[in-house]
C-alpha cells in the first residue's frame, strides 16, 4: 500500500528547515547520493528530496493512489543529473580537448550525447538536454579542456562564472 510520508528538510541554499508531506515515488542515485522523487501533497509538481537532509521520517497511515500520468520513470531523461524543470531540450555543441573526449566516450555524459567531428586537436560533441546547474558544473570541471560552442546562452552563462572565478584569483 502506498502511503504518505511525512519529515523535516533542510535546504542547503536557503539554509532553512521546513516539514514536508509527500507521495513517495522513487528513489534516484546520482553522484553517489540517494534522493528521493515525491510530489508534495496538494502540488503537481515533483519535488526532489536529498536523503541525507531528510529528518524526523514519519510513514502516516494515510494511503495514496499513484497518479498513472505521473512520468517518473522518463523525468530525468532530458536532463544530467537531478535538476529537473520544464524547460525546452536544446542542442549543446561542445569542443573538447581529445584526451578529455577519451573519458566522455568511455562514459557518456547522456544518451543523446554523439561525435560531429574529431581531429587531432578537438573532438566536437553535441548533446540534446535541458540546460541546467549539473550540465554546467560537468562543463566547469573540465576547465580549459571544454568550450561551449552553442548555444549563445550557455556559452555566455559559462564565461560569466569563469570571469567570476579568475576575479576571485586576481
Amino acid at each position: 500500500q502506498n502511503q504518505i510520508i511525512s519529515f523535516d528538510h533542510e535546504n542547503y541554499n536557503t539554509g532553512t528547515k521546513k516539514t514536508y508531506r509527500v507521495r513517495p515515488y522513487m528513489l534516484k542515485e546520482y553522484l553517489y547520493r540517494w534522493y528521493l522523487v515525491s510530489v508534495a501533497v496538494g502540488k503537481t509538481e515533483p519535488f526532489i528530496f536529498g536523503i541525507d537532509r531528510i529528518k524526523n521520517l514519519l510513514v502516516t497511515q494515510e494511503p495514496f493512489s499513484p497518479d498513472p500520468l505521473f512520468p517518473y520513470n522518463r523525468l530525468f531523461d532530458p536532463v544530467i543529473g537531478l535538476d529537473y524543470s520544464n524547460a525546452q531540450i536544446e542542442k549543446i555543441v561542445l569542443s573538447l580537448d581529445p584526451k578529455q573526449a577519451k573519458y566522455l566516450d568511455s562514459f557518456p555524459l547522456h544518451p543523446s550525447q554523439k561525435v560531429i567531428s574529431a581531429t587531432v586537436k578537438a573532438v566536437t560533441i553535441q548533446l540534446e538536454v535541458i540546460i541546467n546547474y549539473e550540465l554546467i558544473q560537468q562543463i566547469l570541471q573540465w576547465g580549459v579542456k571544454a568550450e561551449v560552442i552553442s548555444p549563445e546562452a550557455l556559452r555566455a552563462k559559462v564565461a560569466s562564472l569563469l570571469t567570476m572565478m579568475q576575479k576571485k584569483y586576481d
